[in-house]
């Protein structure tokens, strides 16, 4: 179809001026959407000027070719074509902003959106904006890419969209200063040769710049150099054809061996073209090699790293012996020495060659070595490692790109990453110490990759050697962590090596032809790339990166697979597809076993893994803080490095611009996105609400292309204080429409820089996050919040609520017994549960009853307490389809809404696939209607399988998931006006067909679980019973839902004859292998380990057997329970402590008895009458008293006899000085003259003994 004539209006002002001139674009209505796009090649060269050349191109149907709009497709007017017409050229020094061209659509037509087909500009170095006016975004170099051919694109609300190709040839400006090069090159001059004898080399100048920037040249040797007593440099002008050259000729005889000048010599050249641009590179003399040096015995040691076990045959190094030359290797012969390992064969000339598929191990072998020149014989001893590297080892890889230069911080090429420098030690070896220092806790590090090759910077290639490793600890450290570590050390690092960092991971995306989404793909070959720095020999995997077009979101799969179930859950695979995650711990709640809920302390912050590379974008997180002030999530650079000064310049690294944060004001949420560097887009509410209240908020971010909008708590402020407090909606400034990020997100603070490089001004300004954080979602994808690559000062849970979560019982840990629970400050820390699916209950620990609906119109439907209107809506659904669904699968499930097909939101089941459709009528006329589609199609709804499905509406965007983790969405309403978002509902329905297109019909299966606005709905209805709904989970904003009854129930049955069960099972005996049990699910029936077993899962994550019972069972006691317990253990001890000591050391309430008061005639006798009453009228204490210690000085060494038995003597003296001995049995002395006899009575001895073997029986003192 040919279009109406195109209408070109150039404005006079233009015609042969250097300004640009503006372009109207004509429309065409079109009968009929088959359009036939016509594309007009435009080649426009940037001169000055000179007049801009023209073209035009049109929109296209949103149905033609059968393809889908970029946007939400709308059923509006009729297509129409766009006209377009080039306007302005401008040349390769554009400073960044300039103007290039400005495009202009009918006012008739409603809002377009304009966009760069990023496959036509793979460096990002062009931009539109929303006005159509393209311009130059990055530094454009007509050495790099000289020529491009831009598509624009251009997209309206209607669905119309239409492209252009325009060419863009660059003109040249004198930006390049001249370089030189050897002829021939290398230059050589020979060790022991006189001058005369040596060849002159030439030195000639090369200029990427076109010829009018070029020679004739001036040279001349640079300050620096300091062997102009080696070499006599002379500049001709009129050598090389008169371009000018410098010749080099020999006036010495050089040693290569020896230290000056070196075995290469480095000339620095200056070199000047015909406009006086000049600048300073360097050649390189080589010192020739002969034969003059001793050799001597020499080791060699190899490290082979195999790729999953499957390297190919492949050379491994040389036979290494000590010998200064270089070039000798001609007059050697390598010979064998048995016994020589199998696996390994010995060339000639020292070459080592290794078969395939080599098992791990140490082999060791000798060659002998004749130098048949000097007549001279050596041994070379040759040691090999053979290292496997897993594929967990090389998804887990951390990696670093190093400039590669013959001068400055730079590796002059891989092996000199493994040569000593003059600290002594290798770059190898700084980099593993540095590293192991950061890290901390002595990891293994292991370097499994050095490679060459070339790092795309924005206006060249960089030549670097690209270094790849892991770090086991206890289990491998992620990709996101080491990249991480060595961003945030970076300065650090390359002052250990001396050798400057070009990136910090290896990433493709920044610079790549896919236009949507990109991933960069890390991959190997089973060849090995050798790496010889002679006595050290590393044999590398061939490992190489490259950019896969595809958003690299999680896609979950249809059966398990490694890494699906996190934190040592166990996968489970469903008939006929899908998989359930089992988890083992109580306190994750994620359907793949992620935690949910992170806190912060203020001066922390958690690393997860990047923000992906798509043209789509959907962020959400809950936050709960009393904080006015704090930084919630970042992604970005790490580091500023377009300020760089010292050291390589910037131009000389890698460089990321693009971020996105999200922080609190003085208790407002902000919000800063930054695409392809230009100027950041805010989204900052014109009325925001404090969110600083102790109470969970929720913020969505939703990026769509260049449309971008944020919702605070699903807009429910709207309807008190209108849409500004809660929502806001962009348009980016570039039309880039993806984040390149390559380092960690960073939630609640950021990591502390080392350098002076720093982060984003409105990052570096924030204070960190003092609060919790929970169920972030990235793209669909919860991440998990429990075990973040990199945490500091940050715990899972949430510390504000302190205890509210605890159980304090055996039976759970958490208070919510299959559930997950939260609280806030502002609710006095009340916990509340969300029910795992087929739970329910206050505290989740109720098991909910199915009901079946056996088809022919069985249904129940509800009505509120008040009609509500909603602009969110969240339905859950746990259900099974039912074996006589029919061959069409298709039914019916939920329904809200007001009776009819218009505002209502549906879910039901089409073809055996979930699906879900929101219907909006945003005005009172038909073509304001608004009819969005979801659908699961991954997955298969089987009979007998259970299904938990949500789907969720807000006013900006619907989400529709199954098993938690197939999901899917799609952005609303994209007029921003969120009232017409607003759906009356007063009916809401389960299991009949309420839509009258045909399509509706009646749901049969069973249904355990149905929620609407996280309200658990009752699925039979009681008589004379008051219903109350349990709150799953509270709305953000507090407010509560109003209850939901049964009004009607038609055909509805009680249980579920086809929800199948282990006792139910006819083989359930045979059921589980040998060990393990069977347990229902909501899932259905498994088989798994009991709670006191550890499962041992196979490589998918499923399980392969149950590991020895442990010592222990989890309690539900909470840390704080269980600190107060100990505490209260202490305490108890303490006090015994002390009771203890106190009695050992309290003063006696008596006096002490002198000796003489012992006499027998001092003792006065009383008679005993009357019993034991009478005892107490006798003061017998110092009777009780031990005697003192008696003083020989005051006593005739004659009174005392000694003891024939020592023993006995040491007794009767501990006896005498016990203050604890009562009175003796018998007390009997004796000092009457003539009587050589004292007799004593021990009858309180008669039990003692000290250990000896022989008894006491009697004792004589004489």
């Amino acid at each position: 179809m040919t279009p109406k004539t195109v209408t070109r209006e150039y404005s006079k002002k233009c015609q042969g001026q250097n300004i640009s001139p503006k372009v109207s674009l004509s429309y065409k209505r079109f009968s009929s959407k088959r359009v036939l796009l016509a594309l007009i090649t435009i080649a426009a060269t940037f001169v000055a000027g000179t007049n801009a050349q023209s073209g035009d191109f049109r929109l296209l149907g949103s149905n033609s070719f059968n393809t889908k709009s970029r946007f939400n497709t709308f059923n509006g007017p009729s297509n129409k074509d766009i006209m377009v017409s080039l306007i302005q050229n401008i040349s390769e020094d554009a400073s960044k902003g300039a103007l290039l061209a400005q495009f202009a659509v009918d006012s008739s037509f409603s809002k377009t959106t304009y966009r760069i087909d990023r496959e036509t500009d793979p460096k990002r170095q062009f931009s539109i904006d929303q006005n159509g006016a393209l311009r130059v975004a990055e530094k454009l170099d007509r050495e790099d890419i000289a020529r491009y051919f831009l598509r624009i694109e251009v997209n309206d609300e209607a669905g119309n969209k239409g492209s252009q190709q325009v060419t863009v040839n660059l003109q040249d400006v004198n930006d390049n200063a001249p370089f030189p090069i050897t002829r021939p090159d290398p230059c050589i001059f020979m060790e022991n040769t006189d001058p005369e004898a040596q060849p002159s080399c030439t030195i000639v100048g090369i200029d990427k710049d076109t010829p009018e920037f070029g020679p004739p040249f001036k040279m001349r040797v640079g300050a620096g150099f300091k062997y102009n007593d080696h070499f006599n440099i002379t500049f001709l002008p009129d050598a090389d054809n008169g371009n000018g050259a410098l010749i080099i000729k020999a006036t010495k005889r050089f040693d290569r061996e020896a230290a000056e000048p070196g075995k290469l010599v480095q000339i620095p050249v200056v070199i000047q073209d015909r406009n006086g641009t000049e600048g300073e590179n360097s050649v390189f003399v080589v010192i020739g090699d002969q034969n003059d040096s001793p050799m001597r015995n020499g080791n060699t040691n190899i490290k082979v790293y195999s790729y999953l076990g499957r390297l190919r045959k492949t050379t491994i190094g040389r036979v290494y012996v000590d010998d200064k030359d270089d070039w000798d290797l001609v007059d050697k012969t390598f010979t064998r020495v048995e016994p020589f390992p199998e696996g390994f064969s010995l060339l000639d000339n020292g070459t080592i060659i290794m078969d395939s598929n080599m098992p791990p191990g140490t082999y060791e072998f000798s060659s002998d070595v004749y130098d048949r020149v000097r007549k001279e014989n050596a041994t070379g001893v040759v040691k090999v490692v053979v290292l496997n590297v897993p594929k967990r080892a090389f998804e887990n890889q951390g990696s670093l790109r190093l400039l590669r230069g013959a001068s400055g911080r730079a590796l002059r090429s891989s092996e000199h990453f493994l040569k000593h420098g003059t600290s002594g030690q290798s770059p190898f070896a700084a980099f593993k110490l540095a590293m192991i220092d950061l890290l901390g806790n002595s990891p293994t590090i292991q370097i499994f990759s050095i490679k060459e090759g070339f790092a795309e910077l924005q206006t060249k290639e960089l030549p670097v050697v690209d270094i790849r490793f892991s770090v086991t600890g206890a289990s491998y450290y992620s990709s996101t962590y080491l990249n991480g570590i060595i961003a945030q050390h970076r300065t650090k690092l390359e002052q250990a090596m001396n050798v400057n960092i070009v990136s910090a991971g290896i990433d493709m995306c920044l610079f790549t032809t896919c236009d949507s989404g990109c991933q960069t793909k890390n991959d190997a070959t089973f060849d090995g790339v050798v790496v010889n720095a002679n006595e050290t020999i590393i044999v590398g995997i061939d490992a190489f990166s490259m950019d896969k077009c595809v958003c690299p979101v999680f896609v979950a799969p249809k059966a398990c697979e490694p890494g699906l179930c996190l934190n040592d859950g166990v996968c489970h695979n469903v008939n006929p597809s899908g998989f359930f995650c089992e988890c083992r711990n109580d306190l994750l709640k994620g359907f793949r076993c992620q935690g949910t809920t992170r806190s912060f302390s203020g001066q922390g912050y958690a690393w997860f893994k990047p923000m992906p590379a798509c043209t789509s974008l959907n962020i959400s997180l809950s936050f709960m803080t009393q904080d006015p002030n704090g930084l919630i999530l970042y992604n970005g650079p790490m580091g500023d490095r377009e300020n760089k000064s010292g050291g390589a310049s910037v131009k000389d690294e890698v460089e990321y611009k693009d971020y996105i944060s999200i922080r609190l004001i003085e208790g407002n949420i902000f919000a800063e996105i930054r695409f392809n560097r230009l100027p950041v887009t805010y989204l900052n509410l014109s009325k925001p609400n404090n969110l600083a209240d102790g109470d969970w908020h929720s913020v969505r971010i939703a990026q769509s292309g260049k449309h971008i909008t944020m919702t605070i708590d699903a807009c429910q402020t709207m309807n008190t204080q209108g849409q500004e407090s809660c929502f806001i909606s962009v348009f980016s400034v570039d039309d880039d429409e993806r984040l390149n990020i390559n380092s960690p997100l960073q939630l609640g603070g950021v990591a502390p820089l080392d350098g002076t490089f720093g982060y984003p001004l409105f990052v570096s300004q924030s204070s960190d996050y003092n609060g919790c954080i929970r169920n972030l979602h990235v793209n669909g994808e919860q991440y998990d919040l429990a075990t973040p690559d990199h945490t500091h000062q940050s715990t899972i849970g949430c510390k504000l609520w302190g205890s509210a979560c605890d159980s304090n019982t055996i039976d759970s840990v958490s208070y919510c017994i299959h559930g997950d629970c939260y609280a806030n400050l502002k609710g006095n820390k009340v916990p509340k549960c969300s029910c795992d699916p087929g739970w329910s209950g206050n505290r989740c620990d109720q098991a909910i009853e199915w009901v079946e609906f056996p088809g022919n119109g069985a249904s129940i439907e509800y009505i509120s307490d008040v009609v509500m209107d909603s602009l969110q809506d969240n339905v859950g659904l746990l259900f099974i389809p039912g074996k006589t669904q029919g061959t069409s699968g298709s039914g019916d499930l939920t329904y809200g809404g007001r009776g009819e097909t218009t505002n209502s939101v549906y879910t039901s089941m089409e073809n055996h696939h979930a699906t879900a459709d929101v219907h909006i009528n945003t005005a009172l006329n038909s073509s304001s209607f608004v009819d969005t589609k979801l659908s699961i199609p991954q997955v298969y709804l089987h009979e007998t399988t259970p299904y938990w499905l949500e789907m969720s509406r807000d006013p900006t965007r619907a989400v529709l998931s199954l098993d938690g983790v197939y999901e899917t969405s799609e952005p609303l309403n994209k007029k921003n006006d969120l009232l017409s978002s607003q759906i009356t509902i007063n009916r809401i329905t389960l299991g009949n067909g309420q839509r009258t297109n045909g399509f509706g019909s009646s749901f049969q299966g069973c249904v355990g679980t149905y929620k609407w606005n996280n309200r658990i709905l009752p699925l039979w209805q009681y008589d004379n019973a008051t219903e109350n709904n349990s709150l799953d989970q509270t709305n953000t904003n507090g407010d509560s839902n109003p209850l939901i009854h049964i009004s009607s129930s038609k055909g509805v049955k009680k249980g579920c004859s086809q929800r199948p069960s282990c006792g139910s099972l006819q083989n359930k005996d045979s059921f589980c292998p040998s060990g393990q049990l069977c347990v229902d699910f909501w899932k259905g029936p498994f088989c798994t380990c009991s709670i006191t077993q550890k499962p041992q899962l196979n490589e998918d994550g499923t399980i392969s057997a149950c590991g020895t019972v442990m010592p222990y069972s989890s309690l539900g006691i909470s840390v704080s329970a269980i600190v107060l317990i100990l505490v209260s253990i202490s305490l108890i001890m303490l006090l015994v402590l002390l009771m203890v000591v106190y009695t050992r050391r309290s003063s006696p309430h008596f006096d002490n008895v002198r000796p003489e008061e012992t006499k027998h005639e001092s003792l006065k006798i009383y008679e005993i009458e009357g019993g034991e009453t009478d005892n107490n009228r006798h003061n017998i204490t110092n009777l009780r008293i031990a005697v003192m210690p008696l003083d020989p000085g005051n006593l005739p060494a004659n009174n005392y006899h000694p003891l024939v038995d020592e023993r006995l003597s040491t007794m009767i003296n501990n006896l005498e000085t016990d203050p604890n001995t009562g009175l003796y049995d018998e007390l009997r002395m004796y000092n009457t003259e003539g009587d050589n006899i004292s007799r004593l009575s021990l009858e309180s001895l008669e039990s003692t003994t000290d250990g000896a073997s022989d008894p006491i029986d009697s004792v004589h003192v004489s």
